[in-house]
C-alpha cells in the first residue's frame, strides 16, 4: 500500500476576512505591511479581481480622528506557517510606540522623571542651535 502524497493547495485566507479582527484604526497599517510582506517574499499572496469596503480611522477635519469609508483591492494569501507567525506579529504589536512617557505613568511614579529628562538631553543634546 503506498501512501497518497496531498497535493492540495494550501488554504487561502482573504484580506476582506482578516481585516474583521484589526481595529479600525490599525487597518491602512496593516494593508500596507501585508503588501511589503508580499512584495518581500515573506509568504506567497497576490491581488484579486475583488473590491470590498472597509471602515477605517483616517485624518478628517483639523487633522483629527475620522471615521471614513474605502474601497479596498481583495488580497488572496496562502496560510502558511510563515503567514500565521507574521499575522501573530501584526496583530500582538502595540498600537502607538512613542519615545515620550505618558502623564499616567509619570503620575502614578513609574517613570522617574531623571531619567526622562536625561533621555530628553540625549535625544537633543547634539542639535546646533538656530542661526540668526
Amino acid at each position: 500500500m503506498t501512501s497518497a502524497v496531498d497535493t492540495r493547495p494550501a488554504p487561502v485566507a482573504f484580506l476582506s476576512d482578516l481585516i474583521a479582527d484589526i481595529p479600525s484604526d490599525r487597518r491602512q497599517r496593516f494593508i500596507i505591511n501585508l503588501k511589503n510582506a508580499i512584495r518581500i517574499g515573506v509568504f506567497d499572496g497576490a491581488p484579486v479581481n475583488h473590491l470590498f469596503d472597509m471602515e477605517y480611522v483616517g485624518r478628517g477635519e483639523h487633522s483629527r480622528p475620522a471615521r471614513k469609508t474605502a474601497s479596498e483591492r481583495e488580497y488572496a494569501v496562502e496560510n502558511t506557517a510563515e503567514f500565521q507567525a507574521w499575522l501573530e506579529q501584526q496583530t500582538s504589536a502595540p498600537l502607538h510606540l512613542s519615545p515620550f512617557a505618558t502623564k499616567d505613568a509619570i503620575l502614578s511614579g513609574s517613570v522617574s522623571m531623571k531619567d526622562l529628562a536625561e533621555q530628553f538631553r540625549r535625544r537633543t543634546g547634539n542639535r546646533k542651535g538656530k542661526r540668526k
